[in-house]
């Protein structure tokens, strides 16, 4: 029998939140392990020219039910650190990732075929901050913003498993990598005016971009893997990070930056600068998946060479 179109593209991935940092990283890794993969997304011109050989969707409802999908990505999101949160702001990084997410729940059970697996987008902010806890996915979800909207995003994906799909919480730490908050990072530290922020003992629960994306697909193809996973290689403090980053540039790092400075500039938002959360990675190895950089000074000198 002749195959149509949609049933040659069996197993196909569906990525949503595709063109964004670590977005892009995982589809570029997808098209070179020759997985076939579709995307998602809103910058419909911009999605088609960056991936030339992937089918791109300009939104959820233009997915056709028979597309033959084997797994979805969901990653999309506003940038939690792009603007300070105004009330706005918090609706729109609340609606961005909550009615995103039910939209693709919803599209999961739509489908002729479920899904073999539904890999969700979290944070570890779901956790609070503290400076002596050690947060393991059992946790429970705090009840400042970052705690709340990281729960509702779990929440709304929860639907996708009534038919079985197998469901995977991403509970990303900071992600190391060139485009990402490192970037932004760089420049003080590259001009020698690096340094502590604030008192600096707070936590900085960190994984490598390419452990990011090998991550997420290790958990694609495990079978057993059910629920949140912190996906963090270690944590350290800030000094300490501002020391290695300093360290890996030739750079000294001396000067810190106060909190009262970082309050007012950013508000709210300064909290994910001066607080932090020692996040736990025992289910992940526990799983089997083994780091490319399990150590902070390794992964920033690949990084920065």
């Amino acid at each position: 029998m002749t195959k149509t179109p949609t049933q040659r593209k069996e197993g196909l991935i569906l990525l949503l939140g595709g063109t964004g940092f670590i977005g892009t990283a995982l589809a570029q890794a997808l098209g070179q392990a020759g997985q076939p993969y579709a995307l998602v997304s809103r910058n419909l011109p911009g999605a088609k020219q960056r991936f030339p050989l992937a089918q791109v969707f300009g939104s959820l409802p233009e997915v056709p039910s028979n597309l033959g999908v084997k797994a979805i990505i969901n990653l999309a999101g506003a940038g939690i650190a792009d603007a300070p949160w105004t009330v706005q702001r918090k609706q729109l990084l609340t609606d961005s990732r909550v009615q995103t997410t039910a939209a693709a729940a919803q599209l999961a059970l739509r489908l002729e075929s479920p899904p073999e697996c539904f890999l969700q987008g979290s944070a570890y902010g779901i956790y609070g901050t503290s400076l002596e806890a050690d947060f393991a996915e059992d946790a429970p979800p705090a009840g400042d913003f970052l705690g709340r909207l990281a729960a509702a995003w779990e929440q709304a994906a929860q639907p996708a498993a009534q038919r079985g799909t197998r469901l995977v919480f991403l509970r990303t730490s900071l992600v190391l990598g060139l485009g990402g908050a490192l970037t932004r990072m760089l420049p003080p530290f590259r001009w020698g005016l690096g340094g502590p922020l604030g008192s600096g003992q707070q936590w900085m629960s960190w994984i490598h971009l390419a452990d990011q994306v090998g991550a997420m697909l290790h958990l694609l193809h495990s079978p057993q893997a059910v629920g949140p996973f912190n996906l963090a290689a270690g944590a350290v403090t800030n000094a300490a990070f501002a020391a290695a980053l300093a360290q890996a540039l030739g750079r000294p790092a001396w000067l810190r930056l106060p909190a009262w400075a970082l309050k007012l500039s950013l508000g709210e938002m300064s909290l994910l600068l001066l607080q932090g959360q020692r996040v736990q990675n025992r289910k992940l190895l526990e799983s089997g998946y083994q780091f490319q950089y399990p150590e902070l000074s390794t992964a920033l000198a690949q990084i920065l060479a």
